[in-house]
């Protein structure tokens, strides 16, 4: 009897997978898909081939949101939430995700954007390379760092080779003034361990960039079984950071030139700068008058001197 339970729950899942992916050829996002609703008892159907995030109506808890809230709807996976913690991402003081936050973005407050990830397939299938495996999984992230504004968007996508791609994203208004973010470095780390308390680095350019997604096993994997004990949450950081206004420099004003001076230039007569030009006529006169003035003083000279004796 479990058997023929079996098969039909698999018959089910396969015909699910069937629609799902009529759907998704239709819409392109698997949020478009009505939520498989969640039983705590663990008896719901799910798919026999990977769908991300499809979920809803969680009422049990994850390790990774700190938190005894329940998870919720699995659609709703890019999240945002204060960091209390000193920036540790599993830290006791970290309040509850949220689906988007306001706040006064205070300089130096500093934020968690956290991403959900989980395939929903079935993990009776994940044997032997089942149908169920995400294969090619892959995370890719949006993010407005080194910018500034009053709201700020963070937006992710999942997807894989054989799985259609889902999309979701969470906001940060900041009452309306402007603020600058930045990414906290070295803040990106995920985890994707069974007991979901233990993170890992990843590099920064996961952000606005893509990294592979894999569990169980490595990350760099990029292949990711079906299952609860198989989730995947990435976390990353912003800041606020004050706004520095460039100094205004003043326009240079160019020197003024003085304007040239001429100097007037002064003729000087010929009559001052040049001898008189007596010629050979007037030489000759002057000769002339002085020697009869000459041969007169002579003459008066020896009259003297004659009547003497």
């Amino acid at each position: 009897m479990k058997s023929y339970k079996r098969i039909l729950t698999a018959t089910f899942g396969l015909m699910a997978a069937s629609v799902i992916a009529t759907v998704v050829g239709i819409s392109g996002n698997a949020s478009a898909l009505a939520c498989y609703q969640y039983n705590p008892s663990g008896n719901f159907t799910t798919s026999a081939t990977p769908v991300f995030n499809n979920i809803c109506g969680i009422t049990s808890t994850l390790s990774s949101t700190q938190g005894s809230y329940p998870l919720g709807d699995e659609p709703n996976f890019v999240r945002i939430r204060q960091n209390t913690s000193n920036g540790n991402p599993l830290g006791a003081d970290n309040p509850p995700l949220q689906l988007s936050m306001n706040t006064s973005c205070t300089t130096g407050e500093k934020f968690d954007i956290w991403t959900y990830v989980h395939n929903d397939a079935e993990s009776y299938y994940n044997t032997n390379g089942g149908s169920s495996i995400a294969q090619g999984a892959y995370l890719n992230t949006s993010a407005p760092i080194n910018s500034t504004g009053n709201s700020f968007k963070f937006t992710s996508t999942i997807g894989a080779s054989n799985a259609a791609t889902v999309t979701d994203s969470t906001t940060l208004n900041c009452a309306g003034k402007p603020v600058k973010l930045t990414l906290v470095p070295n803040s990106v780390h995920y985890n994707n361990n069974l007991a979901q308390t233990t993170y890992y680095g990843l590099s920064d350019n996961v952000v606005n960039g893509s990294t592979p997604l894999g569990s169980p096993g490595p990350m760099s994997s990029g292949i990711e079984w079906g299952c609860w004990n198989y989730r995947i949450v990435v976390v990353y950081e912003v800041t606020v950071t004050p706004e520095t206004t460039p100094p205004v420099t003043p326009p240079v004003t160019p020197p003024v030139t003085p304007p040239t001076t001429t100097t007037p230039t002064t003729t000087t007569p010929a009559s001052v700068t040049q001898l008189v030009n007596t010629g050979p006529g007037d030489v000759i006169g002057l000769f002339a008058a002085a020697s009869i003035l000459g041969m007169i003083a002579y003459r008066r000279v020896i009259s003297r001197h004659l009547s003497k004796q």
